[in-house]
């Protein structure tokens, strides 16, 4: 649709308009505030935003770019709907219902078929009724609010992958969040550490030592529980926008505050803080009585067996997950999980390993410190002598950053990778593009001219898919490019691995496979 300035016209937030046929309108309270409704093959009704913005009554003429082409079409009406207030989250364009059987891309079959029940039929009679009548026939029966998702596939599209969005957050947190309190704690013992000798030594009881400890962790952490809750609604919110803007999530997107994420974080946060003072607590309230003002002055200098023995797995691990990972360089998107599982072993490794990390670390910039004047070489002394404290410090820094740092290059990297395929896959001498799509005259009048040898049409587009034999049924949106066949190699290199793409042309039914091509290949 073009504007009253000339420039195409998308609809609200960029969104794509979405033509309907008349009839449609009867599934919705869509009622007509001006004009009549669509007859001929020319009329057109719009929604009362689109019809402003494109600054447009009944009577007036505009053009509009559909899968069938640019035409002249003359505004019969305007509609609203009833009860709603705002901007459609889907900009809503009426044709006749001629128009829309004659130029559809699939004539004789639709998309979904909407049901009306009679005066006194319940909604689940209605969907018991039409299951049965339809048994047998691959559709699905929606009522509610899930006919939504039958009509807007970002929704479909979006659940799940903020749901994968959510879990891989929520763990990277739970595993931060671990590692930084284990590590306070275990530091803040560890300079306590001579207090807690004299009160073994006067006779304190182990117990009583790690009553203690615990009593003053579980003091605090309900306190930074509830208060990190409206820090992270304040987060989820700045988040939500950030993903709208980048097509991630529905530009309407509005997430549900209920009860249990607030109870999850503090339930969370009191047990990691109980844990880790156990923990923590465990070396000081297990030596005896006599030893401890011993214990106290000294620091251990080793690790315990098992210690050693788990960090030696997880560095034999990080290896191992590092050598798969040069096996598989062809394949991002093993590569990505790969890394943020490689990611994860290596500092879990140096969290085991921190004092003989902090160690070897102060070998290299011991003699930097000890340069740097007084100051300097007081600060490779202690660090040098106390190497667990440092561990124990510097160990949720490497966490953070090292998470931060897979999450931020592995996005780069993404879009690295995929504009290197996008330039690999088109061969093309010039690419033609347009704000909203290209006309398919235009294609047709290129292919036309001198000094064109070919032209191949491209419309990229996303598909819902779900895996055969699949229990769950769980929807995985997925790109779409629809390619037309004719001097396809001239254009476009899809690296073709199996088949070939000799039989590739209009069918209708269920899509038929001709060959395989590595993922994301020639996407642009």
């Amino acid at each position: 649709m073009v504007g009253p300035d000339g420039v195409p016209l998308a609809g609200a937030d960029g969104t794509q308009s979405l033509g309907h046929n008349w009839s449609s309108t009867q599934l919705g309270p869509f009622r007509l505030t001006s004009g009549r409704a669509p007859v001929g093959m020319t009329d057109v009704v719009l929604d009362t935003d689109l019809a402003a913005r494109a600054d447009v009554v009944p009577g007036d003429r505009l053009s509009l770019t559909t899968g069938a082409g640019t035409g002249r079409f003359r505004v019969s009406g305007i509609v609203a709907l009833q009860g709603h207030e705002g901007v459609l989250r889907q900009p809503a364009v009426f044709f006749s219902d001629a128009f829309a059987e004659r130029r559809s891309l699939r004539p004789g079959l639709v998309d979904s078929l909407g049901v009306l029940a009679a005066p006194g039929t319940t909604s689940a009679e209605l969907a018991d009724a039409v299951s049965t009548v339809l048994d047998g026939h691959d559709v699905s029966v929606r009522t509610g609010d899930d006919r939504g998702e039958a009509e807007f596939l970002d929704v479909v599209t979006s659940g799940p992958r903020l749901v994968l969005l959510a879990v891989s957050v929520a763990g990277n947190i739970f595993l931060v969040t671990i590692f930084v309190v284990s590590s306070t704690l275990s530091l803040a013992v560890g300079h306590r550490r001579r207090e807690m000798a004299l009160l073994r030594a006067v006779g304190a009881a182990p117990r009583q030592v790690r009553r203690m400890v615990t009593a003053e962790a579980l003091a605090t952490a309900p306190a930074g529980g509830v208060l990190g809750w409206p820090v992270g609604v304040l987060v989820v919110r700045w988040i939500g926008g950030r993903l709208a803007e980048h097509s991630f999530v529905p530009f309407d997107f509005e997430p549900v505050y209920g009860p249990l994420p607030p109870m999850g974080a503090v339930l969370v946060t009191v047990l990691t803080a109980y844990l880790a003072a156990l923990t923590a607590a465990r070396r000081t309230t297990r030596i005896r009585p006599t030893e401890a003002l011993g214990e106290a002055a000294v620091e251990p200098a080793g690790l315990g067996r098992w210690r050693t023995a788990t960090g030696i797995v997880l560095i034999l691990g990080s290896a191992a997950l590092f050598a798969v990972g040069l096996n598989r360089s062809d394949d991002f998107a093993t590569l990505a999980g790969l890394a943020n599982s490689l990611v994860l072993t290596v500092v879990i490794a140096v969290a085991v390993l921190g004092p003989v990390v902090s160690r070897a670390s102060m070998r290299v910039v011991g003699p930097v410190l000890r340069a740097s004047g007084v100051t300097g070489h007081l600060a490779a002394a202690n660090n040098s002598i106390h190497v667990r404290r440092l561990a124990g410090a510097v160990t949720p820094l490497i966490l953070a950053v090292s998470f931060a740092a897979t999450v931020i290059f592995a996005e780069s990297t993404s879009q690295h990778t995929a504009r290197e395929q996008r330039e690999a896959g088109l061969v093309a001498d010039h690419v033609l593009t347009a704000p909203v799509k290209v006309a398919p005259e235009v294609v047709e009048d290129l292919r036309g001219r001198e000094g064109i040898r070919a032209v191949t049409g491209l419309v990229t587009s996303s598909v819902v898919g779900v895996a055969v034999g699949s229990d769950s049924g769980q929807p995985v949106p997925l790109s779409a490019q629809g390619l037309e066949p004719e001097a396809l190699a001239e254009t476009v290199d899809l690296d073709l691995r199996q088949g070939d793409f000799d039989r590739l042309g209009p069918r209708h039914g269920r899509p038929q496979y001709h060959g395989l091509v590595p993922a994301g290949a020639g996407r642009g």
